[in-house]
């Protein structure tokens, strides 16, 4: 009975004792440690809000100048391979809008534009930063005169109406739409002093190339393989007379209506 009295009694003092220690604990000031801990996570925070702060300027900044700025906008459209009329109808077609943000230029578009143009071969659209515009483009060339609508065609067998007359004295091309892209490429790559002699082309199928000659004659070149050696022996057959020249067989050549004496060569 004594020793739980006793008990009770002490029971107080030691909660009152406990509470004491507490708060004489925290009126102490933090550890150098504890203050440095605080510190450190203070500086991170501040760090990170600031990196936010400092990225959102920069992609707002670099927003505003791709999309908005005049800076980064079309304000000049050149043209490369033409001049003249020639140049304003691609300048046309091209319709590339001034003041356009230099990221919303639509090239395929614009290319596609071009490339419809018929005596346009290939049209390449670049992006001259920071503000222009360059629009390449590769004419085609008139080789040769179409028999049937006296267009032009060019050395890929496109028959295409150019933007000026066609130019006098080309070859005139009779031929079927295959035939028509082989004698185009044999042409294309005979030299100009042969090209020079031709008065007409025709191509029934793409083996049976012909051509006649300005002198009356005609040449029986085949197809379109062996072209260097063809014209070759070709050259050599043309210093003889005579109404045909058969190269359809290069390593075989043969003539026909030959006539004394030889060509006199042309100057």
């Amino acid at each position: 009975m004594t020793v739980s009295v006793l008990a009770q009694a002490r029971s107080p003092r030691t909660g009152h004792s406990s509470s004491r220690s507490r708060a004489a604990a925290a009126r102490r000031p933090p550890s150098e440690r504890v203050v440095r801990r605080r510190a450190s996570r203070r500086r991170r925070w501040l760090i990170a809000v600031c990196g936010f702060l400092i990225l959102a300027a920069i992609g707002t900044g670099a927003w505003w100048l791709t999309w908005r700025s005049e800076f980064l906008a079309v304000q000049s459209v050149r043209v490369e391979g033409v001049s003249g009329k020639e140049r304003q109808i691609v300048l046309g077609a091209a319709a590339v809008p001034l003041g356009t943000a230099m990221v919303q230029v639509p090239g395929s578009a614009i290319q596609s534009r071009v490339e419809s143009i018929a005596w346009i071969r290939t049209a390449i659209v670049r992006l001259q930063w920071p503000s222009g515009v360059v629009v390449e483009v590769e004419p085609r060339q008139s080789l040769a005169q179409d028999a049937g609508t006296g267009w032009a065609v060019d050395a890929d067998g496109t028959v295409f109406q150019p933007p000026e007359p066609v130019p006098r004295g080309l070859p005139v091309i009779r031929a079927s739409d295959a035939g028509r892209v082989q004698a185009m490429r044999v042409l294309a790559d005979l030299p100009r002093e042969l090209v020079g002699r031709i008065s007409a082309v025709s191509a029934s199928t793409r083996d049976d190339i012909r051509f006649s000659l300005r002198s009356g004659a005609l040449v029986r070149w085949g197809s379109d393989e062996q072209g260097p050696l063809k014209a070759e022996v070709l050259g050599a057959l043309l210093s003889r007379r005579a109404l045909v020249y058969d190269v359809s067989a290069p390593l075989a050549p043969t003539t026909r209506g030959e006539r004394l004496g030889r060509r006199r060569p042309s100057s």
